[in-house]
């Protein structure tokens, strides 16, 4: 068994969300032909909700990962989980599981907040969550060949 973790910061996820959100509200029109800005873009004032739909998606990754994680700490804006892998797992697909659990969350918040601002972007950023969680997935089960060993 190898013991890794995966930290996830609440405040690098809600920078990205912010800034994602102030690029799709900047881009779209409503139908009286003014910018979305102030529809789409996260402001202070929505933090409740993208905070439920952050715990929503922590909860679908912790479920992908659950068979994996052997302990959970958590520290005000930090998310520690030890993850206890198998033996043959590759260990050089720690970094873009990392990666790929940080994109996840952000496209999943995304997605849900688009429910309520900006219905023609919720399929985009749902399908881009539901790839990024099954490409975790793929990468936490996947396991290198076993490797003969050489007897002196």
């Amino acid at each position: 068994m190898a013991n890794f973790t995966l930290t996830i910061t609440k405040s690098n996820i809600y920078e990205e969300v912010a800034k994602t959100t102030a690029y799709i509200g900047a881009k779209n029109k409503l139908e009286d032909g003014k910018s979305a800005f102030d529809q789409v873009f996260v402001t202070d004032a929505d933090l409740t909700m993208i905070d439920r739909f952050f715990n929503e998606s922590l909860d679908s990754l912790r479920n992908v990962l659950k068979r994996f994680i052997s302990g959970v700490s958590v520290a005000d804006v930090t998310i520690t989980w030890q993850l206890e892998m198998p033996s043959r797992f590759d260990d050089n697909l720690l970094e873009s599981i990392k990666s790929s659990a940080n994109s996840f969350l952000v496209n999943s918040i995304i997605g849900k907040w688009c429910e309520i601002t900006a219905n023609d972007k919720v399929k985009e950023y749902a399908d881009n969550a539901a790839a990024l969680l099954l490409d975790i997935k793929d990468k936490a089960f996947f396991k290198k060949k076993p490797t003969r060993t050489k007897i002196s």
